[in-house]
């Protein structure tokens, strides 16, 4: 986990942490078994935002504003502090599992894909001969 921290202008500690997380949903309990039903989302980087010790956001956005170059929640970030938090984002990204998982993802699309150009052929073959 990377933490990068500063003072804001009124001289509050601010710090933003960013972690390569592990999503797994919680779907129910089973009626058989009285086992919980789960199902493992993958990995996601995580980007959280405290000011002073309290959570304020954990969504980072660009945004035009004179003074800051993004915002997580509450918590303005100058560009001093911007490039860190990005190279921790793509140092999270850069693991083996997370690659791997993106791959997959990647090729799953890409057959989605393909399934979907095949239906749209099939349907238009179908509809030209009536």
């Amino acid at each position: 986990m990377a933490r990068i921290e500063w003072r804001t202008k009124g001289g509050r500690a601010a710090v933003v942490t960013v972690e390569l997380r592990r999503e797994i949903r919680h779907l129910g309990t089973s009626d058989w078994t009285g086992g919980a039903i789960t199902r493992d989302r993958g990995l996601y980087v995580h980007t959280e935002a405290w000011v002073d010790g309290q959570s304020v956001g954990t969504d980072l956005d660009t945004v035009t504003h004179p003074d800051v170059v993004a915002a997580c929640g509450k918590l303005g970030i100058p560009a001093a502090q911007y490039e860190p938090i990005l190279a921790a984002i793509a140092e999270c990204e850069a693991t083996p599992e997370y690659v791997e998982q993106e791959a997959r993802r990647a090729a799953h699309e890409q057959e989605m894909d393909d399934l979907e150009a095949s239906r749209r052929a099939i349907y238009r073959a179908m509809s030209a001969e009536e």
